[in-house]
């Protein structure tokens, strides 16, 4: 038994601090890229064609390592496997276990989405109700920073709300 009189303060703030569960990735297909340390995990998905990008709990944080991989790789690697007379590529962030969001990334981010807006479709932001309010201020800057390019964003607060939108959204293994 831990003796909270003679616990450390910071062993007891981790003792105190109750932990967020983990939300499950929304495929059973695993993920087609991943960060080294399993911080970010993306997939090429099909009806509607696309990619998804999902940041594991439970104390999830997207970082410029996130955004980079993304737009480095995953939005190449959705274009080469593009259907022919595809309409544009339909986005979901699975973003329910984000608890922290880098400044350097909502930027990179922003700027990735700007030079790719000719392909971008929409949008869905999937967000979780433990995200702390600054991250969903930052999400919400960088929201506002890309309407004005037209892009269509959606925030949902479920997934059961993001399959009503996208019924059929599946993953593939590209």
């Amino acid at each position: 038994m831990v003796d909270l009189a003679r616990t450390p303060p910071t062993t007891l703030t981790t003792l105190t601090t109750p932990t967020t569960p983990t939300t499950p990735p929304l495929f059973d297909t695993p993920p087609a890229l991943t960060l080294p340390d399993g911080g970010f995990q993306w997939w090429l998905t099909t009806e509607p064609w696309g990619i998804a990008s999902r940041v594991p709990g439970p104390r999830g944080r997207f970082t410029l390592a996130c955004a980079n991989l993304l737009s480095d790789v995953g939005y190449p690697l959705a274009l080469k496997h593009r259907p022919p007379n595809s309409p544009r590529m339909t986005i979901v962030h699975d973003w329910r276990n984000v608890v922290a969001y880098d400044a350097a990334a909502r930027s990179a981010m922003v700027e990735a989405a700007k030079v790719q807006k000719e392909v971008l479709g929409p949008v869905y932001l999937l967000l979780g109700p433990q995200m702390p309010p600054l991250v969903m201020m930052g999400i919400e800057l960088a929201t506002l920073a890309l309407r004005p390019l037209g892009m269509d964003i959606t925030v949902l607060r479920d997934e059961t709300a993001l399959r009503k939108h996208l019924p059929n959204l599946r993953a593939v293994t590209p």
